[in-house]
This record gives structure tokens, C-alpha cells and sequence, in this order.
């Protein structure tokens, strides 16, 4: 009995040091984003990305854990909210083209490579404040 108590407390443990350490990385994300687009200076964002995607990822690994299952409701929005605001990305990688009328539509609208940049941070920011509000 004295053994099963003290495996489930090193459990309880192990997930609340977890908690701590996907609270403050995202704590962390969520106000260094809002620093980088309040700056709008471009050498905070590759730091901003490095910590962002690592806190994102820390609250996605605990939230798995304390939950224990793959299918919560946070786990399924940061999934979607992954393939939403990478596949664009990943199929320019792979060296796939938009359509022409998409092209000369962001043509027309005049977004430049800094307003691209500024809206990933934008959405990083989102997404660690939507895993924040969820703690």
C-alpha cells in the first residue's frame, strides 16, 4: 500500500513540475510576443520563434500527459492551428506554386515578406495565449 502511495505521489510529482514548466514557457512566449510586435524590432523574432516553439510544444507534451489523452479539446485546436499555419509553408518548401489568381491576389493587397513574418508572430503569440488561458 505504502509503495502504490508513493508511485502515484512521484507521479503527481513529475506532472506538477511539468505544469510549472509549461506554464512559465508559455508565460514566457506569450510576453515576448507581444514585446516583438509591440517593438516591431526583426532581430527579436528568431529568438521569439526558438522559445515560442518550444513552449507551444512543452504545453502540448503536458497537456497529453496530465489529461491522458490525445484528443483534448487543447491538444485538437493546437493540431489544427499547426497544419493551418504551417502547410502553406511546407508546400512552398516543397516548391509547390499558388495559383496564379491567389498570387496576383496578395499581389494586389500589397503584403511584403515583413507583413508575412509579423503575421507568424502574431499567430505564435495567439496560440501560446490560447494554451495560457487554457492552464
Amino acid at each position: 500500500m505504502a509503495q502504490s502511495h508513493n508511485i502515484q505521489q512521484r507521479e503527481y510529482d513529475v506532472v506538477k513540475g511539468q505544469s510549472y514548466l509549461a506554464l512559465w514557457s508559455l508565460v514566457s512566449t506569450f510576453s515576448m510576443g507581444l514585446f516583438a510586435l509591440w517593438s516591431r524590432e526583426v532581430y527579436i523574432v528568431p529568438i521569439f520563434m526558438g522559445i515560442g516553439y518550444i513552449g507551444v510544444v512543452v504545453a502540448f507534451r503536458h497537456s497529453i500527459i496530465s489529461s491522458r489523452d490525445l484528443f483534448n479539446p487543447l491538444c485538437v485546436v493546437m493540431f489544427i492551428a499547426f497544419i493551418r499555419y504551417s502547410s502553406p509553408a511546407f508546400l512552398l518548401m516543397a516548391g509547390v506554386e499558388p495559383p496564379p489568381g491567389i498570387s496576383e491576389f496578395y499581389r494586389l493587397m500589397g503584403l511584403s515578406e515583413s507583413d508575412w513574418l509579423w503575421a507568424h508572430v502574431l499567430t505564435l503569440t495567439s496560440i501560446a495565449g490560447i494554451a495560457l488561458g487554457w492552464f
